[in-house]
C-alpha cells in the first residue's frame, strides 16, 4: 500500500525522517546508497523540494528540506522509493519493501534552528559509527558543504546538486574562507545534552526552535 501523502507547508523548513521496516536493511553496500541518493538529488527540483542537508546510514535517512507545494515531499520521495524498489528488487531478487517510509516530520522554526539541525545531520553518522572526523562517513552532505565535493552520487555533476538553506548563507561569510568556515561551524559540535535534544526530536516529529528554553549549543 503506498504511504499516504503527507501535507507540508509550502516555504517551511521541515526535517524529514525515514526509517526502513523493522528486521530490514535498505542499504546494503555502496552501490545501494549511490542509487537511492542520485534519484534522491536529481528529482528534488523536479518535484519542486529544496532539500538543504541529508544523513544516510543503513536503514534510516534523514532530510533537511523545504517543500514549494504542500504534496512536493510525499511525491517526491514515492517517486524516489518506487525506483529504488525495483532496482533493489531486480538486483537482489527480493521481493521485501525494504525502502526507508517517513516515520515523522519536524517544522524547524528559524534560522538558528535550521543551523542547528544542519549540523546535526552533518554529524550524526560520524557520531553513530565511531568515526573520528564528519567527512569519513561519505553519505552525508557534509562533503558537498565543507569540500564543494561529494562521495559517490552526483559528483561534478550540477544537477545533483544541494539548494543551501538561507540561514546556511547568511551565517557564512562570502569568499574563498566560507569552506573553512563552515568546517569551522561543524566542528564546534553540540553538548551531549542538546544532541540528544535534538535527536529525540527530530526522530519523534517534534518541532525545532520553538521559543523555550533549550540546551546550550557548545561554544
Amino acid at each position: 500500500m503506498p504511504a499516504p501523502n503527507r501535507i507540508l507547508a509550502p516555504g517551511v523548513t521541515h526535517c524529514c525522517y525515514m526509517k526502513s521496516p523493522p528486521g530490514n536493511v535498505c542499504f546494503l553496500d555502496d552501490s545501494c546508497y549511490d542509487f537511492y541518493l542520485r534519484r534522491l538529488l536529481a528529482r528534488s527540483a523536479g518535484f519542486r523540494v529544496q532539500l538543504h542537508a541529508y544523513f544516510l546510514l543503513d536503514d534510516e535517512v534523514l532530510l533537511l528540506l523545504t517543500p514549494r507545494t504542500p504534496f512536493a515531499v510525499s511525491d517526491w520521495l514515492r517517486s524516489v522509493n518506487y525506483c529504488f524498489g525495483e532496482y533493489f528488487r531486480q538486483r537482489y531478487r527480493r521481493p521485501t519493501r525494504v525502502c526507508p517510509r517517513l516515520r515523522a516530520v519536524s517544522e524547524i522554526r528559524g534560522d538558528a534552528a535550521v543551523l542547528d539541525c544542519q549540523k546535526f545531520l552533518e554529524l550524526e553518522g560520524s557520531l553513530k559509527l565511531g568515526l573520528e572526523h564528519p567527512g569519513e562517513h561519505h553519505w552525508s552532505s557534509y562533503s558537498r558543504h565543507a569540500f564543494g565535493i561529494s562521495h559517490g552520487a552526483g559528483a561534478g555533476d550540477s544537477s545533483h546538486s544541494l539548494s543551501p538553506h538561507r540561514a546556511t548563507a547568511d551565517y557564512l561569510s562570502a569568499g574563498v574562507e566560507m569552506l573553512y568556515e563552515y568546517r569551522e561551524f561543524i566542528a564546534r559540535g553540540y553538548t551531549e545534552s542538546y544532541h540528544r535534544y535534538l535527536s529525540v526530536r527530530l526522530r519523534h516529529g517534534k518541532p525545532i526552535g520553538v521559543s523555550k528554553r533549550r540546551a546550550p549549543v557548545a561554544a
